[in-house]
C-alpha cells in the first residue's frame, strides 16, 4: 500500500518502496518544555486526588499547578519562535487534514504526520484551555463561579490527560512507534525533508532554565503560615485556598441565616 504522508497544505503518496527512517522533528525546547509540563501537572493533580483538603500538602497541589501554568506561558511563546512542527501554522494545517487523518486510520501504515496528528493537536489544546481554567478558578477560589468550576474544569482535564495517554499506547501498537520515547530523542519516523536543522540545545537550555528558576522562586516565595505565594517576577501575591477569616466569615452569615429561618418559624408559629 502507497504510504500517505501530510506536509503543508497538501497530501503527499509516497511508494510502497519508500522507507522512513527516523529524522529529528522535534528539538530541545519543546521535549524540554513537555517533561516539565507533564511533571508539575502530574504533582498538581497527584497531590489534589491524594492529600486531604485540610493536608499541608494540600497547598502545594496549588503550587505546582502555578508552576505548570508558568510553563504553558513559555509554551505560547514555543507556537510563534519554535521549529515548524511546533509553531501555531503546524496546528491549522493538521485540522485542516483532520477528515482525510480520520478515514485513513485503518488502514494506513503510518500516522502521516511528522509532529502532532490532528486528534493530538485538538487534545492538547482542549488540555492547555483546561489548565488555565483550572489555575484562574484556584486563585480566584473565593469567587462562587470558581468554587462551582474549579473541581469539574480538573476532572475534565485528568479526562484529556487519559485521552492523551490512551492516544500513545495506540499509536505505539498501531504504527510501532514509541511517541514517548520521540519526546526524549526528538526523533520520529518521517521523509527526510520533514525534519528540522538543528536540535537548537541553546533554546532547550533557555527553557530549562527559566522555568527551574520560576519555580524555584515561587517555592522560595511560599509562606505556610499565611498560605500565601508570591509569583515571582510580577510581584503578585496569591493566597492559597480560603483564609481562616474568610472561613469564620462563612460560618457567622451561615449562623446568621439559620437566626432569621429560626425566628421566622417562631413567627409563623405565633401567628
Amino acid at each position: 500500500m502507497p504510504k500517505v504522508f501530510s506536509k503543508g497544505g497538501s497530501v503527499r503518496i509516497l511508494s510502497m518502496n519508500s522507507s522512513l527512517k527516523k529524522v529529528l522533528v522535534w528539538d530541545w525546547s519543546i521535549r524540554v518544555f513537555h517533561w516539565l509540563f507533564a511533571v508539575s501537572v502530574t504533582l498538581a493533580l497527584g497531590i489534589a486526588m491524594l492529600a486531604g483538603e485540610h493536608s499541608p500538602l494540600f497547598r502545594w497541589h496549588m503550587i505546582f499547578g502555578l508552576i505548570a501554568a508558568f510553563m504553558l506561558v513559555l509554551r505560547v511563546v514555543l507556537l510563534v519562535i519554535g521549529t515548524k512542527h511546533v509553531r501555531l501554522q503546524s496546528f491549522f494545517h493538521a485540522v485542516r487534514q483532520l477528515p482525510c487523518y480520520i478515514r485513513g486510520l485503518s488502514n494506513r501504515d503510518d500516522s502521516g504526520f511528522a509532529g502532532h496528528n490532528p486528534l493530538a493537536w485538538i487534545v492538547y489544546f482542549g488540555m492547555f484551555a483546561l489548565l488555565g481554567g483550572v489555575v484562574a478558578s484556584g486563585v480566584n477560589m473565593r469567587s462562587e463561579w470558581a468554587e462551582e468550576g474549579h473541581s469539574l474544569m480538573a476532572w475534565l482535564l485528568l479526562v484529556t490527560i487519559v485521552a492523551h495517554m490512551v492516544g500513545l499506547v495506540m499509536h505505539t501498537i498501531r504504527y510501532r512507534e514509541s511517541i514517548a520515547l520521540s519526546m526524549m530523542t526528538g526523533r520520529k519516523k518521517a521523509p527526510d525533508d520533514e525534519g528540522i536543522g538543528s536540535s537548537r540545545i541553546a533554546l532547550g537550555v533557555i527553557v530549562l532554565t527559566i522555568g527551574l528558576l520560576f519555580a524555584a522562586q515561587l517555592i522560595v516565595g511560599y509562606d505556610p503560615a499565611a498560605g500565601r505565594v508570591r509569583i515571582p517576577w510580577i510581584n503578585a501575591v496569591v493566597q492559597l485556598g480560603e483564609t481562616d477569616d474568610h472561613e469564620e466569615s462563612e460560618k457567622h452569615e451561615e449562623s446568621r441565616h439559620r437566626e432569621r429561618d429560626h425566628e421566622g418559624h417562631r413567627s409563623q408559629h405565633h401567628d
